[in-house]
């Protein structure tokens, strides 16, 4: 874990970041991966732990059925050094190839900065459990969700 506290941080530049996260996850619900209450739950959450500067990065995973398939998933990476000026828009995702059946999870990592400990018990005190899997970067679609140095990478995780 690592700390990610800088100077491009404020709650207004993660609130504007996250609504190209909420455009994603209004793409699950598009796809049927989730419905819309859980969609905007998972933003508030992950909005909220972003505030408090408490997460190096998240994911949404996708567990294939039977797994007869490789599991996959997209992960968001917090930059907050101020190297990120531009960005790009939201979706391309691929998430109708995903087969009927797919479960849709999201998965924070929490950085060893003054926060986590908050961020961890709000977390549990909204119904997250575990640890969780973490799947390992491969090659694929990139993208960067950016607003005053703030920003998010989005990169293409798991088999």
């Amino acid at each position: 874990m690592t700390s990610t506290r800088t100077g491009t941080w404020s709650a207004s530049n993660v609130w504007e970041v996250m609504k190209k996260v909420l455009d994603d996850l209004m793409n699950h619900v598009a796809t049927g991966l989730c419905d819309r209450t859980r969609a905007v739950r998972l933003y508030e959450d992950i909005a909220q732990v972003l505030v408090l500067e408490a997460a190096e990065a998240f994911q949404f995973q996708y567990n294939l059925p039977q797994r007869t398939a490789p599991r996959k998933g997209t992960q968001y990476s917090v930059n907050a050094d101020g190297s990120v000026q531009g960005g790009d828009e939201s979706g391309g995702l691929d998430l109708y190839s995903l087969p009927a059946g797919t479960d849709f999870a999201v998965t924070i990592r929490l950085n060893d900065g003054p926060n986590a400990a908050k961020a961890l018990a709000y977390l549990n005190g909204r119904g997250w459990g575990g640890r969780g899997d973490w799947l390992a970067p491969r090659d694929g679609n990139s993208r960067v969700y950016a607003h005053n140095g703030y920003a998010l990478t989005r990169t293409e995780v798991g088999d």
